[in-house]
This record gives structure tokens, C-alpha cells and sequence, in this order.
């Protein structure tokens, strides 16, 4: 019988492979400030790194500012919902406790920023074979810059979209452990997807930019990010009413 490993932390790599060591710990509620422990010094490394290769296109400054707010949504978005997917898991019949929610969705988090750091290299060079952005804001923006811009800004959302939905996916495995048949870890799971899906969007809105525009200087937030939501620009965006 695999027994719990009590002598260190677990790694990233230890999350992504379904460590037995670490998904027992998570089924007894045992080592619970080792697990949490874990998956967020994992987190927050892994989101670094990868806020930095986000932002870097722009300026180096603003590849810090990314990196330092990368962290942030994915700590926001568990803190945001654990609670109401613990109230969704138990609607269905999962036997999960809101501490091994907080567990199984940081575990989930882990995997994503894991998976983005492990592409973070390929992004960076991706991002400076494309046209570069001036060191200077201009107001009449270089038609191929403002290209450059759309196109690695939507590389970057589609890794993050990837990386979130495999991380999210990874944790069946563990759910299945946790209910009492399958299908009903699949309705916990595909409830989480969208909640997950949901409420981080909001919290990566309102902490942009990542990925500064060409006509701004780098900057950490900017306050019009407050004037609306995620889901209000993307709608007045598809209608045309801004730019």
C-alpha cells in the first residue's frame, strides 16, 4: 500500500504525473498544509515565469509587471469559487470537503501554470520572432505591430485555455475517487469547468494588462479595466463598438 511521503513538499512534476503519495493525502484529508503548501509555491513559480514571457513583447518592464500579477488570478479564482463548487459537488452526492476542494482545485491550477511554464520558452521565442512593439508609445500605431499584437496576444489565451482545461480535466482521476460513480464526478467536473472558466476570466480582466497594447506605455493596471467586465467587452467587441 503506497504510504505518504512526510519528508518534503511535492514538485510540480509530482501534480502533473498524479503523484500516489500526493492524491492519497488528498483522499484522507491528511497533510493538508503540506498539499496546500505545495501546489502554491508551485503556482505562483510557475505563473511567474510565465507572466514574465507574457509581457516581455511589449517591454521588459511590463514582463515584470506581468509576472508579478500572473499569480494572482489563479489564487483568486479558487479563493473566488471553492465555496460554491463545494456546495455543487455535495448537490450531487460527492463526498468532498471543502478543504479538499480548496486542494483538488489548487491541484488543478498546478497542472495549468506547469504546463504554461513548461511552453514558456517556445512562447518567448515565438513572441520575438513577430514584429516588435517601439520602446515608445506612438499614436498612429504600425499597422504590422498592431498585427503582432493580436496575434500574440490570442497564442497567449489559447495556451492559457489549453493549459486550464487540461489542468481541469486532470483532476477526474481524484474525483472519481471522491463520488460514487462516474458519471456524477463528470457532472462535478463539467460544473467546475464553467465555473473555473467564469470567474477567472473576470479576475484575468481586471488585473490586465499581460500583454500591453503598442499605444500604451507598460503599465501594472489600468483603471478603464474597471469601467466594464470581461464578458461586456467581448460583446462590444463582436459588435464593433470599440476597437
Amino acid at each position: 500500500m503506497t504510504a505518504i511521503d512526510h519528508r518534503r513538499l511535492w514538485s510540480p512534476a509530482d501534480f502533473c504525473r498524479l503523484d500516489e503519495s500526493l492524491c492519497l493525502a488528498i483522499r484522507r484529508c491528511e497533510r493538508q498544509a503540506r498539499v496546500l503548501a505545495s501546489a502554491c509555491i508551485a503556482i505562483a513559480l510557475c505563473a511567474f515565469a510565465y507572466g514574465f514571457v507574457f509581457g516581455v513583447w511589449r517591454a521588459p518592464l511590463q514582463g515584470l509587471y506581468s509576472a508579478l500579477k500572473m499569480p494572482i488570478p489563479f489564487f483568486a479564482t479558487v479563493l473566488s469559487s471553492a465555496l460554491i463548487n463545494t456546495a455543487l459537488a455535495q448537490v450531487q452526492g460527492g463526498r468532498i470537503s471543502f478543504v479538499q476542494v480548496c486542494q483538488l482545485m489548487l491541484y488543478g491550477m498546478t497542472v495549468t501554470t506547469a504546463l504554461m511554464a513548461a511552453l514558456s520558452p517556445v512562447i518567448f521565442f515565438f513572441a520575438h520572432q513577430v514584429t516588435a512593439p517601439p520602446l515608445l508609445p506612438q499614436v498612429r500605431t504600425d499597422p504590422a505591430v498592431t498585427h503582432a499584437y493580436h496575434l500574440v496576444l490570442v497564442t497567449h489565451v489559447a495556451v492559457i485555455a489549453v493549459a486550464g482545461t487540461i489542468g481541469q480535466v486532470k483532476l477526474y482521476h481524484l474525483l472519481r475517487q471522491l463520488t460514487a460513480t462516474s458519471s456524477e464526478a463528470l457532472w462535478v467536473l463539467f460544473v467546475w469547468l464553467g465555473v473555473v472558466g467564469f470567474v477567472g476570466s473576470q479576475w484575468s480582466w481586471l488585473l490586465s494588462p499581460f500583454l500591453c497594447a503598442p499605444e500604451h506605455e507598460p503599465h501594472m493596471i489600468a483603471r478603464y479595466y474597471f469601467d466594464y467586465n470581461f464578458y461586456e467587452y467581448v460583446w462590444m467587441a463582436l459588435s464593433g463598438k470599440n476597437g
